[in-house]
């Protein structure tokens, strides 16, 4: 794979998500600001797991067939588009069955915050 997909770098949180499976999916909406509203993901590849935290996402799509592996997911820097407050997308370049999509501000590893 490249370093790009269509015209958007390949984002460096983590490498080669589309070999990971989501072992847990969280979303904390709140009504009221929306600048607290977060999704997490957590994902797995043999003995390795990640937690990922999306800030403020939209446009979430949930295919049919979650939690069916996302042989595609890839996660891309979109913060060249200078769309109102979105930075990150995760789509799926295979469109997977039950493959998960949605943009956010911004991305974290949970597991590298201090």
């Amino acid at each position: 794979m490249t370093d790009t997909y269509g015209d958007s770098p390949i984002h460096s949180i983590i490498d080669r998500p589309h070999e990971y499976e989501i072992i847990r999916f969280d979303y904390q909406n709140d009504p009221e600001d929306c600048r607290n509203s977060f999704l997490d993901l957590t994902l797995r590849r043999q003995s390795t797991v990640r937690r990922l935290r999306f800030f403020r996402p939209r446009r979430l799509v949930i295919g049919e067939g979650f939690p069916a592996p996302t042989n595609g997911m890839i996660i891309l820097d979109i913060r060249h588009r200078q769309w109102d407050d979105l930075g990150v997308e995760v789509a799926d370049f295979e469109a997977s069955h039950g493959s998960v999509t949605f943009c956010a501000a911004d991305v974290i590893d949970l597991d590298a915050v201090t």
